[in-house]
């Protein structure tokens, strides 16, 4: 099989047989979540030995290294204490903990996929959930530390605690301001990604803690009896029911229901569900998605920028 083929076929190889197919661009990232998974912080574009988690992300991250530089040249900053140190703790604290989240998203993903090809039963949902509710709640704080940014660029009458990204009193304030950063967050595709932003942040923040799932189709087991499958069990562990007849004997019917969970067709691998408060609700994979909300972010995070300090450039 060509290359071309097996790239063009890579989703469907992935969601089968948990096999990633590598195209040039991503196989470089992976190897660097796979080294900040194991604490060695190595990088493919910087060839500096000294380079650990507290410095990484500021000096080799494609993303982070140009806000790294670009503000290490703001001098505009400098007369606005309370401007300066948002900006700071925004792009050089904030952001890389974003980064390291989900990258360790990225790492514990690989490691239920190395388990998954083994057929070993091995769950990283604990690790996964942690780092995946973590980068949500960082995102959503770095959203609206932006627009506390805002308020002391433009000297905003609004309160600190009343900047929030999702909050139009804090866009009536910026209107006369900045128009188009205005119309670029209410334009659909960013304001509809912000709302799933903040349903999945309120999730972590204040509500049952979601954790991705597989999402099995009930009734797609192996059609056999509740006593058929006893008897597959039995002769599994024929080793337990002959030392532990009585124990084995009152845990059948929950290893029964187990069977039929393990057998189930899986139709998404990491699945949460999120029901929201006019009654609407939906699923998302919030594991795959992980890299997109970034993608979005980063786009959140240069129009800002760009509308705050262009002319200071």
């Amino acid at each position: 099989m060509r290359i071309g083929s097996l790239i063009g076929y890579r989703h469907e190889i992935y969601q089968k047989y948990r096999i990633r197919i590598f195209t040039p661009d991503n196989m470089f990232d992976m190897l660097e979540v796979i080294s900040h998974g194991h604490s060695i912080f190595y990088s493919v574009s910087n060839t500096m030995e000294y380079l650990n988690a507290d410095v990484y992300y500021h000096l080799s991250h494609y993303k982070c290294a140009r806000y790294f530089r670009w503000l290490d040249r703001l001098t505009a900053i400098q007369s606005k204490p309370d401007l300066e140190s948002n900006l700071k703790s925004a792009l050089l604290n904030r952001y890389p903990y974003i980064l390291l989240s989900r990258d360790m998203v990225k790492f514990y993903e690989l490691q239920e996929d190395y388990y998954f090809r083994r057929e070993i039963k091995r769950s990283f949902n604990l690790t996964v959930g942690y780092y995946l509710n973590y980068f949500m709640l960082l995102l959503w704080g770095m959203l609206d530390h932006l627009t506390v940014i805002a308020k002391y660029k433009f000297e905003l009458s609004i309160p600190e605690h009343r900047c929030a990204i999702n909050r139009e009193e804090f866009w009536s304030g910026m209107e006369e301001h900045h128009e188009g950063l205005n119309n670029f967050i209410h334009s659909n595709k960013i304001w509809d990604w912000i709302k799933i932003m903040a349903d999945m942040r309120h999730h972590a923040a204040h509500k049952t803690i979601k954790v991705p799932v597989e999402l099995l189709e009930e009734g797609s087991e192996p059609d056999l009896t509740d006593e058929e499958i006893a008897e597959i069990l039995r002769e599994e562990h024929k080793s337990a029911y002959f030392f532990f007849p009585e124990q084995m004997r009152a845990l059948e019917q929950q290893n029964i229901a187990m069977w039929k969970i393990k057998n189930m067709k899986v139709l998404a691998k990491r699945i949460i569900y999120i029901h929201r408060r006019d009654g609407t609700a939906y699923m998302i994979d919030p594991v795959l998605a992980v890299d997109y909300n970034l993608e979005k972010l980063n786009a959140v995070i240069d129009a800002f920028l760009f509308a705050l300090f262009n002319e200071d450039n």
